[in-house]
Parts: C-alpha cells; structure tokens; sequence
C-alpha cells in the first residue's frame, strides 16, 4: 500500500501494464535487478565500435504473463557539468561507463572522459525528479538493447520513478510478443539517443535513388522558402553563401526556435534545420504524401513514443541548394563515422569556388556531405565532378545530396583514399576540405575525435598529400581551391613549394587571426583553457614545433613561376568575411 501510494502515478505515467506492478513491486524492494536472466549478449567483432553487442532470449517467453524484469542504473545525473565532476571524483565511474560504450578505456583521464562525454547522448534516457530531468544510463545489459522496426517489437522498456532513496527509478524490461529461445531481443521505448544511434545507421539502407523523389522532396522544401535567404531572415543572421548549421547546436537551438515564426516555414526549419520534433500529422501536412513518403522511404525520420517525429539528418541550404549531413552533436563511437554538418570553413570555399572559372571536370577530395563538388556542378552545368571521402557514409550522403539537388547525371561519388580513388586522371579544377586539426598523441580532442577532423599529428599529413598529389593532376590553366587550418602559415612559402613541387603554378593563402597553442587548444577544447587536457594538448604543439594555427583559404593556378605561393592576411573571421562577399567580392579578394 505504501509503494502504491508513492509510486502509482509513476507506474500509470510510465505504461506498464498494471498486471506487472506487484512483480516490480517486490524485485524492486529487494534490488534485484534481473534483467540477465533472461538475456545474454552476442558480439559481432566485425562490426564497428558502439554497434558489435546486442542481446538474445534465453529462454521462451509469453506477452500475457507477469514476468517483468528489472535493469539498474550504473548512473543518474541532471547536467554534464555535474556529469563531468563525477567522471573525474567517483573512483571506476569512468571504467565502467566506458565498457557500456565500447570506448577504449587505456587511455588518459582527460581523453578518457572527452570520449565519454561525446559518446554519452548514444546510451542516455531521462525522467521527471519533481521538475529536475534525471539523466540516467542503464546497466551493461540495458544500454545494449536495440530497438525495434515499427510493429516488430518483442518485448517493451519502461523507466519508473520510485522516489526510494536507494532506488531512485528503475527500467522495466518485459516481453509484448511470443518469444522463443535465441530470439534477437528488439525493443520498444528505447530513450531518444539510442534510438537515434541506431537509426542513424539504417538511412536509406539498399534503395536505389529515384528523380522524381528527389524531385518532389525539393519541390516541398521551395514552396515552404527553405532557402538560404529566406532561412538567414527569419533567424535575423547576415545572409550570404549558406547558413552555418554549425552554429545551431545546444543553446543556439532554443533561441533559433524562438525566432522561428509559427507557420508551415518555421515548422519545417524547426524539422529539417534544428531537428525538432513535430506531430506526424503535422509533418504531413508540411511535405504532403509523397514527399512524406520520400523521407520514410529513406529512413530520414526518427519514430518518438508520443506520435512525434524529428529528422535524422540536418538539412542546410547552402547558395540555390540543400544539403542533409549529420547534425553536429552526432560525434563519438555511435557505431559509424559521422560526417561534418556545415560550418564555416565550408561555406568559405563554397563561397571560393563559386569565383572559380569554369571547366570540363572537376575533382572535389574529402567531399564529406558533397557541398563543394556539386555547388561546382551547379554553377558549371557543362562540367562533370569526381567527389571521394574514405568514410562510407559520407559516399552514401553524398550521392543522396546530388540527387537531391539535380546533379547526379554529372556527379560520381567515390569511396577512396584521396587520390587512390581516381588514379592519375587530369582535372580543371581540384577542391578539398581536408581534415585539418593538428591531433599530437591522440590530444587534439581525444580518442572521439571524429574521422573528418583529425589532421595526423600536426595538421597537415593530408593537406600535404593534396597538394603533392594536385600537381600531377591539375591542367593546365586549371583552379584549385581549399580550406583548412594552416600551421605556421608565414613558413607557407616555402612549405607550399616543397609540397607542389616544380610544376609551374601560382597560390595564395588568405588566413585570419593567427592562435598561440594554448589560445588554439582552448578553441579545440572548447574554451576550457585551465583543463588539463587543454594543457597538455598545448604543450603538445609546441614540442612538435607549431607557433601559430590560423584558419584559410588556399586558392590557385596552374601556371606562371614553379610552386610560388604568397600569404597574406584577410579578415580576422576570414571564412565567415568569405561566406558573406558576392562572387565579384570574393573574386577581387583572392585575385582571381
């Protein structure tokens, strides 16, 4: 009577089913968490980090029964802030929660809890603690549970509130179907974040890209202004090449859907730009049957338990197109590698190439979400682009994004290690976004760094191999075009021309303000300048000889005297000054 009394409205709240309270009634007053009797693990070891466990029935089991098990919290907190402080003070919390994620834990302190952090959103549930959110993460069985395709689901999770002082809360793991021995278990009411890292996985799976979807999807996004000046207004931010999706993470969300208007415009940016969630009925009201149809057939949308929906992928307008890219909070080991949303340094050689003279063929290398190559096709509907990314992901985003924006009878996409994909073809002009931040003993943002922003120890390992590779390949008269992060860029001179060679060619570096290491180490680790790993990741660079780190753009010819390359010093913000020029400006600044 007196666990009814305190906990009834929980249990009716949470939905499970009443016939179930009196099993979790008594497991729970005696803590017995006994989830593993009724699972165990299988493990694929080809699969990649964050995506190899999952869980299997160990016996046979009925939906109408009273078996309910229970699964522990290894870890309840209500900010990172308070996340982060326990990490460092609670003695094997980081241990533990690192084998549920399938991190490394041979590591330092500080790399150990950066990859946690970034990793946490993938295992993390949450409930009400009178008015306070309670983050929680289940045990190594529970953060294990995958969730199930829409009527498939054999058994349902539920997380209870009990108020105990020993036993905050706790999950409810029973069976909704008939399940037999060595059934995969699949479940329903999985938190969000593990929903998500699993749906993140299974967009547009094996089906093949039909026109007239893509057709209609854009055809819906331009009737409801989802574009780049219209988006920029109804923000209130300075409207140029794109918009820097970048920029609309964590608190910047909440006030840009503040500032969104509430009608079909604003919902639909609050879907496919912030991620929000809206009602299915809402979004098919917004898109109509078939591009509704467009974005569950390509596994875009993420199913909420309240009848709500959200994107999976942010969608970015950038000049007269739209890009989908992950979102820039889908980082650590989630089971694949994320590829990069729009940021500044994207949208500053977006802005670089479309001042780019025209030609036949063009190569775009390290192409992440397609923008660079297919803008060039876009504004050269003569020319063909080759575009390569080593990750997979970003190869199948790619290809998506051209047919998308009605390019893909000219765009091929490769998957491939820079020039290794394409041989020794020639091409007009040569684009890259390399991955550019210098990662000296792993330090650069630890372990979780993602695939498309480790630059090898000091930054430039794969800058250098694009140039290197560049002059054999680039025509005669051709352009190139890049940006990056440059490592004591007064040395560029001569840098440039050891990596270019003798080929006859013409360069120039416009960079903005130029970092000491500890100011750049506290912008790569995020302003924290007194932590450790900020100190060390200082100290780092400058034992490997680094004095400066500036952001750039790095534009060209081939032509004129061998390998000369000049430097000079732009606008402090030099990508967001690009971003923001016409054509002609950007042009006149590059002297192209």
């Amino acid at each position: 009577e007196d666990f009814l009394s305190a906990c009834e409205g929980s249990l009716v709240s949470s939905g499970l089913p009443q016939r179930l309270w009196r099993t979790v009634f008594a497991k729970a007053m005696t803590q017995t968490f006994d989830v593993g009797t009724c699972v165990s693990f299988t493990m694929d070891e080809d699969a990649p980090c964050g995506a190899r466990y999952g869980l299997v029935a160990t016996r046979t089991m009925e939906p109408e029964g009273e078996e309910a098990f229970l699964i522990d919290h290894l870890w309840t907190f209500e900010s990172g802030h308070v996340a982060g402080l326990q990490l460092t003070h609670i003695r094997g919390l980081a241990e533990r929660v690192a084998q549920v994620l399938d991190i490394d834990s041979e590591q330092s302190p500080e790399q150990l809890h950066e990859a946690i952090m970034k990793t946490l959103w993938t295992v993390t549930g949450v409930y009400d603690a009178d008015g306070t959110p309670a983050i929680f993460v289940m045990d190594e069985v529970g953060s294990r549970l995958r969730p199930a395709p829409v009527g498939f689901g054999n058994f349902a999770l539920v997380t209870v509130r009990l108020g105990l002082d020993d036993l905050p809360a706790v999950s409810v793991l029973y069976p909704i179907s008939h399940v037999d021995e060595g059934d995969a278990v699949l479940c329903t009411g999985l938190p969000d974040g593990m929903r998500r890292r699993w749906a993140l996985q299974g967009i547009f799976g094996d089906i093949p890209a039909e026109p007239r979807d893509h057709a209609v999807f854009r055809a819906a996004l331009r009737r409801h202004r989802f574009t780049t000046a219209d988006l920029c207004a109804s923000l209130g931010v300075p409207a140029g090449c794109g918009l820097a999706a970048q920029h609309l993470s964590g608190r910047a969300r909440a006030a840009a859907d503040g500032r969104l208007p509430h009608d079909d415009h604003g919902d639909l940016a609050r879907l496919l730009l912030l991620g929000l969630p809206l009602p299915t009925d809402r979004i098919k009201a917004l898109l109509e049957d078939e591009a509704f149809e467009h974005m569950q057939q390509y596994g875009l949308l993420l199913q909420h338990d309240d009848d709500m929906l959200s994107s999976l992928l942010q969608f970015a307008p950038a000049g007269d197109n739209v890009f989908a890219t992950d979102y820039f909070e889908i980082g650590g080991v989630c089971g694949f590698d994320p590829i990069m949303c729009v940021g500044v340094d994207t949208l500053g050689l977006v802005a670089a190439i479309s001042s780019l003279p025209s030609g036949a063929r063009a190569l775009d290398l390290c192409s992440g979400c397609g923008i660079q190559g297919i803008t060039y096709a876009t504004l050269h509907p003569a020319a063909t682009v080759d575009l390569v990314d080593i990750n997979p992901r970003a190869v199948m985003i790619a290809m998506y994004n051209a047919a998308l924006n009605g390019v893909a009878d000219r765009v091929s996409v490769q998957c491939g290690d820079l020039y290794d994909a394409i041989g020794d073809e020639q091409y007009n002009a040569i684009l890259a976004n390399p991955p550019y931040i210098p990662n000296p003993f792993g330090l650069g943002t630890s372990a979780a760094l993602p695939l498309y922003g480790d630059g090898g120890a000091n930054g430039e390992e794969i800058l250098a191999a694009i140039v290197q590779g560049a002059a054999a390949r680039l025509a005669d008269e051709g352009a190139f075009a890049l940006v990056s992060n440059f490592v004591n860029v007064d040395d560029y001179p001569t840098k440039w021309a050891a990596w270019w060679g003798d080929a006859p060619a013409s360069f120039l570096v416009l960079h903005g303000r130029l970092w000491d290491c500890s100011e750049y180490a506290a912008l790569v680790h995020d302003g924290r300048r007194e932590a450790d790993i900020t100190t060390q990741f200082a100290a780092a660079l400058t034992t490997g000889g680094v004095r400066t780190v500036t952001n750039g753009v790095a534009i060209g010819r081939r032509g004129g005297p061998a390998g000369a390359c000049a430097v000079r010093k732009g606008d402090d913000d030099v990508w967001q000054w690009l971003a923001l020029q016409s054509a002609g400006g950007v042009a006149a600044s590059l002297h192209i």
